[in-house]
């Protein structure tokens, strides 16, 4: 009788590490261990140079609404060029599971990129947006 509970008892935990082990949330883990999810933010405005010369690389400042707390906060820049149309995707990240957080607004305050267009023209800078709509600006690269 003392073995069966022996196996039983082994044979639980292999199936509860094994449950463990093979669960996933749709979520990228940073740093601290920490789950947490991304999502687009919503850009409302961005200033270019008065100025922009091709092949010459210059930076872009974006502003938008980041987050409802502390716990939201600017992740990365995703950037596709496409003929004279550059879409850029501007990624947040917040925790997935409860944590303590300041209770503040969170935005993007000048937020800065950098961006290379190597030829002359009229180019369309389209910020996408959670809601499938894009920011666009339009910039001419002399």
């Amino acid at each position: 009788m003392k073995s069966f509970k022996v196996i039983a008892a082994v044979l639980g935990l292999s199936v509860l590490a094994t449950w463990a082990s093979s669960c996933t949330k749709d979520a990228t883990v940073v740093d601290d261990g920490k789950l947490t999810g991304k999502y687009l933010i919503a850009i409302d405005s961005v200033k270019v140079p008065e100025k922009i010369t091709a092949n010459n690389a210059f930076d872009i400042l974006l502003y938008g609404y980041v987050g409802p707390t502390g716990c939201y906060h600017f992740s990365n820049f995703e950037i596709a060029k496409s003929n004279k149309t550059v879409i850029v995707e501007v990624w947040g990240q917040a925790p997935t599971e409860p944590v303590n957080c300041t209770q503040a607004l969170v935005f993007l305050n000048g937020e800065k990129f950098n961006l290379k267009l190597e030829e002359k023209g009229t180019y369309l800078l389209k910020f996408k947006r959670a809601n499938g709509t894009f920011f666009e600006k339009q910039i001419v690269v002399e």
